[in-house]
């Protein structure tokens, strides 16, 4: 879709909100022809030029209400803006941080945070700018059709004569349209890389701290910030540059009305009040083409910030960016899975393939099934596929394979197995700033016995009554108050509460002690749930219904663990290896 498509929909997301802005609006910009006329009659009216038909008190009076109108207007325009751009910029983020999070987690951004972050904030404030420009321009040209009718009617000479400095100003934007938008461009790369380079030197402190790097770091973001100064120097001296043709302009459209409006009213074909009325229109119908080439400017970044916002979409057409909407605060979107699937009753997968990108590593031909109830580890070494084959059967990546549910194929695995009818703790949980409960709940409204059930379930009570405010304890950046084992244990709660057919848990355990690990499986395995669990732990192993043996991205081998261990080498060297 062209830019100009996708802002026509933006509009009509709150129609009647924005047609009253713009009537508002254009009713501001027309309005000082108003005042322009009745200084016309005041001059007139002193100089004798013209009969008085209003006295001079009348005039000003009417001047000073059209003053106070106006600034009335501006208020009310103002707060027609306010509601425009608060619901263009809510549109527009609801709609790419749905996308983001309805992508599978592994594909959920192509770029940097930090870029998705310009995005979310540059990116939309430049189409609320060019939304704000658009209606700026609209009204201009309103009151320049209807100024410049009023001078023709005046003096038809002396308007066709001042439309010369409008074409040297057209022609001046006309020319260096190409160049503004070449500068604007190369300053928002520049801060670009400015903030993706904050966001990896945030993220790697203590990298840099090791290898005691610290001097190169601050000069390679020296160095950014002098590319990022000589960019912004350069289009801030261009545009003032243009400014100042612009002012130019309008000293010499002035100067002409007064040479040409001199020697008119030497011989009494223009008066006083023409003179005044000329040079007030003049001054704001020439700033007409300013507008006109900054306005294509701002749709040229305009576009250039949609093409970036498209992005995040990944393959989601344009239109899904203004997708009409509720943007209310308590009416957030629906994230829930395309269909709750029935009762599992048997998890197959077939031919499940996935490679990494220029890469040999990843899994194939994964073939196995899981029944209702059951207990399953999936073992292997290092390196042997155990988390992308759980990534490539929650659709975090793009598998190829069949995934059956009850014999029903699953579609669209990043979109279906997740709760209720799948939960996932990965190898690393990520937790939030933000309070004990918060990090359990993500939002879900838990009821006591639903918490406390799923905190005793993951054997983090005692844990809980240590804590200075309970569940109210802040955990810090990522859970950084949290030991390892409090943080995979708060992780296993959070899964819990969502209450899944299917748990799936990724090596989860491995910061606890043996007693502590066997016990918390222990009391997982009670629940009435269907489990994927991977870990080489002896604890778990010996808990499961059914083992599977991966080595160098296929199974080995799958069976019960007592057979595992009489036929599998690779299942004895894992054993063999693993403490008890």
């Amino acid at each position: 879709m062209k830019p100009w498509q996708l802002m026509l929909r933006l509009m009509r997301y709150r129609p009647a909100l924005y047609g009253f802005g713009v009537f508002i609006w254009s009713i501001f910009f027309m309005w000082p022809l108003l005042p322009g006329l009745i200084n016309r009659a005041i001059f007139d009216q002193l100089s004798g030029a013209a009969p008085a038909v209003f006295g001079i008190w009348t005039l000003v009076a009417l001047l000073v209400t059209s003053e106070l109108s106006r600034r009335l207007l501006t208020q009310l325009g103002t707060a027609m803006d306010i509601a425009v751009q608060y619901n263009i910029a809510g549109l527009l983020r609801k709609n790419m941080l749905k996308r983001i999070l309805a992508q599978p987690g592994a594909q959920a951004l192509y770029e940097s945070s930090s870029s998705a972050i310009n995005s979310f904030r540059d990116d939309v404030e430049e189409i609320l700018t060019f939304s704000v420009w658009l209606l700026d321009v609209l009204g201009h040209v309103l009151f320049s059709v209807i100024a410049v009718a009023i001078l023709l009617n005046i003096d038809l000479r002396i308007t066709l004569v001042i439309l010369i400095p409008l074409l040297i100003v057209i022609s001046a934007f006309t020319v260096a349209n190409q160049r503004i938008q070449r500068f604007r461009k190369a300053s928002r790369a520049a801060t670009s890389n400015v903030s993706h380079f904050l966001g990896e030197l945030f993220g790697a402190i203590q990298t840099i701290k090791v290898a005691n790097a610290e001097t190169a770091v601050v000069a390679h973001f020296q160095q950014l910030n002098d590319q990022r100064r000589q960019v912004m120097v350069k289009d801030r001296v261009f545009t003032a540059l243009l400014n100042s043709v612009y002012a130019t302009t309008i000293s010499l459209g002035t100067g002409m009305i007064l040479l040409l409006a001199g020697e008119a009213m030497r011989t009494g074909n223009f008066s006083v009040g023409d003179f005044s009325l000329f040079v007030y229109y003049f001054a704001m119908v020439t700033r007409l083409p300013s507008l006109i080439g900054l306005l294509l400017t701002h749709y040229k970044q305009a576009g250039v910030s949609f093409q970036r916002m498209q992005s995040l979409l990944n393959a989601a057409p344009a239109a899904a960016l203004v997708e009409h909407g509720p943007i209310a605060p308590d009416s957030a979107a629906d994230f829930s899975p395309t269909s709750v699937l029935p009762n599992l009753q048997r998890l197959a997968v077939q031919n499940l393939s996935y490679c990494y990108p220029q890469s040999q590593a990843g899994i194939q031909a994964i073939n196995f099934g899981i029944e209702h109830g059951q207990f399953v580890v999936l073992t292997g070494k290092i390196g042997a596929g155990k988390t992308t084959l759980l990534r490539a059967l929650l659709g975090l990546v793009p598998a190829s394979g069949t995934i059956t549910w009850n014999d029903q194929a699953i579609a669209h695995p990043a979109e279906q197995l997740i709760p209720p009818n799948c939960a996932y703790t990965p190898q690393v949980p990520r937790l939030f700033s933000g309070s004990l409960h918060e990090n359990i709940s993500l939002g879900l409204n838990l009821d006591e016995i639903q918490r406390a059930q799923a905190i005793k379930t993951s054997m983090l009570e005692a844990d809980v009554a240590s804590m200075p405010a309970g569940f109210a304890t802040e955990l810090g950046a990522r859970g950084m108050r949290l030991s390892g084992g409090q943080l995979q244990r708060t992780a296993l709660a959070r899964m819990l509460v969502r209450q899944s057919q299917l748990m799936v848990v990724d090596d989860c355990s491995s910061a606890l002690d043996s007693t502590t690990e066997r016990q918390l499986w222990q009391g997982l395995r009670q629940l009435p749930s269907t489990w994927l669990v991977v870990s080489h732990r002896r604890a778990l192993l010996q808990l499961a219904d059914w083992v599977i043996v991966l080595d160098a991205g296929r199974i080995a081998a799958q069976g019960r663990l007592d057979d595992l261990l009489q036929t599998s080498p690779v299942m004895q060297e894992l054993w063999q290896t693993e403490a008890p």
